[in-house]
């Protein structure tokens, strides 16, 4: 039988091709490789989406590989659970906590906590405290308070007036500069004024601003608000829209020490009522006052604190 044999460029022909072939073969495998791992990769990842509904503020997390939805109840906070504690008429029902990511919900930036104000009350199983401070600064009593939060090595939130950012500027320098948090609590506090009507209100905001850009720099910035008397009453959601359209976030209490009840309740019985106040709650927003007649709430203010610690709450500021 005839053999047929490769001429010495039929050898170099056919090994040109074989590699070609090779390449091919490998290239196409691989592909098909790696769009199934594609394909796994977005079967055990699916995408979320997330929005809010009414006032129970619910997180709706869509699954778009499954076309699943379920939902998730972020903070859905009731006024029963939102106490009174100053200058407040006991009427109407307004919650204004929106949901976020919880990724981003904070920061630790010298050792101080940072949450975002959406999600202060975020129950994650971690016991959270802030202490929160309204009506100041004043020029006796608020350093007081600094001073305790400075030995105790915790950090507040302070909602101050504008016009006693004025009057006390070195003070409210002090605040910024230990660390502490800074929103707005309108500039008068005078409820004709500042609930007269929108235009009314968009001045105490817009003063309010001022006097921080003037006393803390240019560059200071808070997104932080708290309604005199608190947001409960639902003629204050025209209010609210304002406070959208210049980018502040309203945030209430949950927790009170009675200190805006009377200015002669004590120490011991402001602790007590912050315990009746914040039981069984892991987080917990806690309102107090620092104006000048509130010599009792600096003098309330370690045995808080210490109470606090012993129950293994973790403070943090608003941001």
């Amino acid at each position: 039988m005839y053999k047929y044999r490769l001429t010495r460029r039929g050898k170099i022909v056919f090994t040109v091709l074989a590699v070609i072939i090779f390449s091919a073969t490998s290239a196409l495998a691989m592909g098909m490789m790696n769009n199934s791992a594609d394909n796994k990769i977005t079967e055990n990842k699916p995408i979320n989406t997330y929005s809010t509904s009414g006032d129970s503020k619910e997180i709706f997390v869509s699954d778009e590989t499954s076309g699943k939805t379920s939902t998730k109840v972020f903070a859905n906070i009731s006024d029963a659970d939102l106490e009174y504690g100053t200058n407040v008429d006991n009427s109407g029902q307004l919650v204004n906590f929106i949901n976020a990511d919880a990724a981003q919900a904070a920061e630790i930036e010298d050792d101080i906590l940072r949450i975002d104000v959406e999600n202060a009350l975020l129950n994650d199983g971690k016991k959270v405290v802030f202490l929160t401070f309204d009506d100041g600064p004043s020029n006796n009593i608020t350093p007081q308070i600094l001073k305790i939060l400075d030995e105790y090595d915790v950090h507040a939130t302070f909602f101050v007036l504008g016009f006693l950012g004025v009057k006390n500027t070195e003070v409210l320098k002090g605040i910024k500069d230990a660390g502490h948090a800074i929103g707005v609590h309108t500039y008068s506090h005078n409820y004709k004024k500042v609930y007269a009507d929108e235009k009314s209100f968009r001045d105490e905001v817009d003063m309010s601003e001022d006097v921080l850009k003037e006393v803390l720099g240019e560059d200071f910035k808070t997104r932080l608000f708290r309604f005199p008397g608190g947001s409960f009453e639902p003629k204050k959601k025209t209010f609210m829209k304002v406070l959208d359209e210049y980018g502040y976030v309203s945030i209430d209490w949950n927790t009170i020490t009675g200190d805006g009840e009377s200015s002669s309740i004590g120490p011991q019985r402001q602790l007590q009522r912050l315990i009746d106040t914040s039981e069984n709650r892991e987080d917990i927003i806690i309102l107090m006052h620092d104006s000048a007649t509130k010599q009792t709430t600096a003098d309330a203010l370690p045995g808080i604190i210490e109470y606090l610690k012993s129950k293994d709450y973790e403070f943090a500021i608003l941001k």
